[in-house]
């Protein structure tokens, strides 16, 4: 039996943090996250790079941080009778 080994990556961490900065604020810029985590706007664009498959409501574009929203398939309506 083979066994998967998940390492712990530290620097999801910060990344965590300054995604749910973002969404709680609705987005904001690189020196406020620079500011109140700091996390200086280098490191962001880096962590930004390496992470933006975790969270792709969260983007990085111009130096400032923004929520897009996420695209919802339509639902299709199924009667059964």
């Amino acid at each position: 039996m083979t066994e998967t080994v998940v390492r712990h990556n530290p620097r999801f961490g910060r990344w965590s943090l300054i995604v749910n900065h973002v969404r709680l604020r609705g987005g904001c810029s690189m020196g406020q996250i620079d500011l109140e985590l700091g996390c200086s706007p280098g490191r962001q664009y880096e962590l930004f790079r390496e992470f933006r498959d975790y969270a792709k409501d969260v983007i990085l574009k111009g130096g400032r941080w923004t929520v897009k929203p996420l695209e919802s398939t339509p639902e299709t309506a199924e009667t059964s009778t």
